[in-house]
């Protein structure tokens, strides 16, 4: 007999026990593997002739996990850089791993006189299904 156990947005080491009628087997420790789905964001371009320094705010979007239907959360972020020339980039305020109300990320990045910046912020999110309430059992 197989199962499959879904990621369901909790704790992904888990304990499991199987009962069959009146039987029961001990306690066995699990550790489900996340489905990562990776988007881009839209390229933040920084050029100017004089050099500055700022800010990127970018607001996370998780995808609710309905009954009987996929969602997202959020699990990592990355900086990708396309170009960098006498600039710099870094992550200054991560959201936690696995939130569902997720605060922005925030990166801090500068750019010397004649540089030049161009990244993107790479989105990991675990896909999780949704569970139907109605089908939870306490048994």
């Amino acid at each position: 007999l197989y199962t499959r156990i879904v990621d369901i947005g909790k704790n992904l080491n888990i304990n499991i026990l199987v009962k069959s009628g009146k039987q029961k087997s001990s306690y066995h420790s699990l550790k489900i593997q996340p489905d990562i789905i990776s988007t881009n964001s839209f390229p933040k371009k920084h050029n100017k002739l004089l050099g500055e320094k700022g800010i990127d705010i970018f607001n996370i979007k998780n995808q609710t996990a309905l009954c009987k239907q996929n969602g997202e959360l959020f699990h990592h972020a990355e900086i990708i850089f396309i170009r960098r020339q006498f600039a710099g980039a870094n992550i200054i305020d991560y959201p936690k791993k696995n939130c569902q109300q997720c605060k922005s990320l925030k990166v801090k990045w500068y750019n010397e006189p004649t540089g030049e910046l161009i990244y993107k912020i790479r989105f990991n999110k675990r896909k999780i299904s949704g569970i139907c309430q109605s089908l939870i059992t306490n048994s």
